[in-house]
């Protein structure tokens, strides 16, 4: 298995507590909404250890899985696989299902309204098993209502964004500034109460936190877009003319816009999630490692520029579909896994991890033997986006990727190891071994 484990043994030695053995952990699971990972931390003139600290911190700190990748490359079929445990392609949930949610009737992104009323959700699970819950921000895909009110004992009505001066860059691509520091934001009342909660329910709990940014618009106080230089370098994960030998979706935006746009625009970005990292810290003041497991992840990324879709989601390119993906606290040493994997991870974990019984439905990795020992686990990643689907995986000392459509036709493969951000399309090599796998893995046999 690709991974260097780093702080098993260094854990023990200082101290890394751990809950008794028949304890629950608390649980603070942290979303962050678009946050890009291929390429972010990595973009010339943008110092992670400066502008995105407490993530940085938390990667080294905690299992920090280098090619995770989401269920879906869009807000809605992200969450709703996340939360519910139910792979896009089973639900047939695997875009932004407008019509779906006028059929049943439901607000937009309910999953109930989409999936059922009786569906069964991670934090329904927890609660069951004895956790008091609670969710603030954007966890599920509504804001207006407690999106599952049988599952939360506690719930905070979210807002979208941030309230400030926007300008618009191009069309409804916007960004702009809120106040003078992060005080004053919407993303620290968000996690005022996370932390509110963390010092005061009873325990154990299983505090749900979404952080909105960096979601458009890319608004940030002012302090945070000092932070980030006005001129950036390439863009890690472009190249010029790299959908000719591809199928992913493209928007072609970056064909209408200007230099100066497409600047603006990263920075923003950029800026943006800065401000999702000064959220993520607020929350982390609260988190005793020694008592509570925490799992920080995003539903998606956003190409901003890559396979010629800028600002845009909805393809199955690294730029959307990759992750960042964390787990730190209580018995969890610190290691780097880069090995593929997806988020539907954490559904079961969790529940392992709180001496839950795993329900059959439950799709996606167990990754409590890799988290708590460092034991060697077999993972893929399999990611569902409109009609297509894609597979990454390690071979030995190889990673690959593979995609196709539903129907099995428009085939990519590409070569992980030398080739991270997939620019070069191998097919037709290899690719009768990749669609056996890919079948598999549909079928739910791998």
């Amino acid at each position: 298995m690709h991974r260097q484990l780093t702080l098993w043994l260094l854990g023990a030695v200082l101290g890394l507590a751990t809950t008794p053995a028949n304890a629950q952990p608390n649980i603070l699971y942290v979303i962050a909404d678009d946050l890009l990972t291929n390429g972010l931390q990595t973009a010339p003139q943008f110092d992670p250890a400066s502008h995105m600290p407490h993530l940085n911190a938390l990667a080294a700190e905690g299992a920090n899985f280098t090619r995770a990748y989401a269920p879906a490359s869009q807000c809605q079929p992200a969450r709703a696989a996340l939360m519910s445990g139910l792979r896009p392609h089973d639900t047939g949930w695997t875009h932004n299902s407008w019509q779906k949610r006028k059929k049943f009737g439901g607000t937009k992104g309910d999953l109930f309204a989409v999936l059922g009323a009786n569906t069964r959700t991670l934090a329904r699970d927890l609660s069951d098993g004895g956790y008091t819950t609670a969710t603030v921000g954007k966890v599920y895909h509504v804001f207006a209502k407690n999106p599952d009110p049988r599952a939360f004992d506690a719930f905070t009505r979210s807002r979208k964004g941030e309230r400030g001066t926007q300008k618009t860059i191009y069309r409804q691509v916007k960004s702009g500034v809120t106040t003078t520091d992060f005080a004053g934001t919407r993303a620290a009342a968000v996690a005022d109460q996370a932390v509110a909660w963390m010092n005061t329910l009873p325990e154990p709990w299983a505090v749900f936190v979404g952080i909105y940014p960096p979601h458009l618009p890319w608004m940030a106080p002012a302090d945070t877009w000092a932070m980030v230089p006005e001129t950036l370098g390439p863009l890690p994960g472009y190249l010029m003319g790299d959908r000719e030998d591809t199928y992913s979706y493209s928007n072609n935006r970056l064909r209408r816009i200007n230099e100066a746009q497409w600047q603006d625009s990263r920075r923003a970005q950029l800026v943006s999630s800065a401000h999702a990292d000064e959220t993520l810290g607020a929350v982390m003041s609260a988190f005793d490692r020694s008592d509570t497991v925490m799992v920080f992840v995003s539903d998606q990324g956003m190409c901003m520029g890559q396979r010629e879709n800028y600002a845009a989601k909805a393809t199955l390119a690294p730029c959307a579909s990759q992750v960042p993906y964390v787990w730190a606290g209580a018995g969890i040493g610190g290691s780097t896994i880069d090995a593929p994997v997806d988020t539907m991870s954490i559904y079961p974990t969790l529940l392992n991890l709180a001496g839950i019984e795993r329900p059959d439905r439950v799709a996606g990795t167990d990754l409590s033997a890799l988290l708590q020992t460092g034991s060697e686990i077999a993972t893929q990643a399999l990611s569902s986006q409109g009609r297509r689907h894609a597979l990454r995986w390690c071979d030995g000392a190889s990673c690959w990727s593979y995609a196709c459509d539903a129907n099995g036709g428009k085939e990519e493969i590409y070569d992980l190891t030398s080739d991270p951000h997939e620019f070069v399309n191998l097919a037709p090599t290899g690719i009768e071994a990749a669609r056996a796998r890919m079948d598999a893995a549909l079928a739910g046999d791998a």
